[in-house]
């Protein structure tokens, strides 16, 4: 079951793109819904939508461009930031690392413990 955001949802939740195509947004809602199912946090799921698409959002108007994180003039130098290494580009953006927040929240991960360090006598 897909989680149900519309436009105007995300309108409300970022004013800030109320410029950008209506059908684009579509779009990019229906491909941030398909990665948030009824396994997710309910709480946390309409919110992890609303993220990831405007984390797609903004990645598309910076699809071929890394952002710079350190700069000098002379001699001359720039340094990028680099490309995640899972290639998921999700920290490329706030949008982006809010979502994987969420994401941790619902799926936190397997605890591993270890034994006390004895054997099982035998």
């Amino acid at each position: 079951m897909a989680v149900a955001v519309t436009v105007e949802d995300f309108f409300t939740r970022f004013p800030q793109f109320e410029d950008r195509d209506e059908d684009q947004l579509e779009a990019l809602i229906a491909e941030a819904s398909r990665g948030v199912d009824d396994r997710w946090d309910a709480d946390d799921a309409v919110a992890a939508v609303l993220y990831l698409t405007a984390h797609l959002l903004v990645s598309e108007d910076s699809a071929d461009s890394l952002p710079i994180i350190s700069e000098s003039l002379g001699p001359m130098s720039t340094t990028y930031a680099r490309p995640s290494e899972d290639g998921s580009g999700l920290e490329s953006t706030e949008y982006g690392r809010r979502y994987v927040r969420l994401r941790r929240r619902s799926f936190p991960g397997i605890l591993l413990a270890r034994g006390s360090g004895q054997r099982p006598e035998t």
